[in-house]
């Protein structure tokens, strides 16, 4: 209990006679409260941060209790949960009690592959179908760049470009871009005459 608790001492002599009775002073310092922290969840290989916490003069361990000189930044290269705690220390000197911070590394999918339902090469006016490998949600690319709305498994191709595309899984990790598949649309002015 933090308060000041005082207690009395006194010597004995070897007759019995008890000597005057001095005072001594404890002052017992109030712990102060764990530092407010939030756990973080991470998609594997995603680019992690050093860990924060609120609070004075934090100190920071691993999930054995060793001291750790700085905040951890949390390696992302496997997935699974790593804890972390982290204390105050008030002016007083007094230390709080740990505050535990879950990591979650998150799996994200595999590289997607795309496959196309004929020729990569299309004469204009007519398209062709790409699909992507399972997953639960898609972004398709041209040349890199986003195509708006195309979020569905299959892409219908009418121009030409490089194509690729993105997956999430339940997640919302998302996979690195499949290899880009070149369709090139051949114009009419291009095809031979008779």
């Amino acid at each position: 209990i933090a308060g000041i608790m005082i207690y009395y001492v006194s010597a004995t002599s070897a007759s019995d006679c008890e000597g005057i009775k001095t005072q001594v002073r404890i002052n017992i310092n109030p712990l102060p409260e764990p530092p407010v922290v939030k756990n973080i969840k991470y998609c594997q290989n995603e680019i992690a941060q050093a860990l924060t916490a609120i609070g004075e003069n934090l100190k920071w361990y691993d999930e054995y209790g060793n001291f750790l000189p700085k905040p951890p930044t949390p390696s992302t290269s496997s997935t699974g949960s790593k804890n972390y705690f982290v204390t105050q220390t008030a002016s007083s000197g007094c230390e709080s009690a740990r505050s535990k911070i879950v990591i979650t590394i998150l799996a994200k999918p595999e590289k997607p592959i795309i496959s196309a339902s004929g020729p990569a090469e299309i004469c204009e006016g007519s398209s062709i179908m790409l699909s992507a490998s399972a997953a639960t949600s898609y972004q398709w690319f041209n040349n890199g760049n986003a195509l708006a709305g195309e979020n569905s498994q299959t892409l219908r191709v009418n121009k030409t470009g490089k194509y690729s595309v993105q997956t999430m899984n339940f997640s919302d990790c998302s996979s690195e871009s499949s290899d880009f598949i070149s369709i090139k649309v051949i114009s009419i002015s291009d095809k031979p005459s008779i």
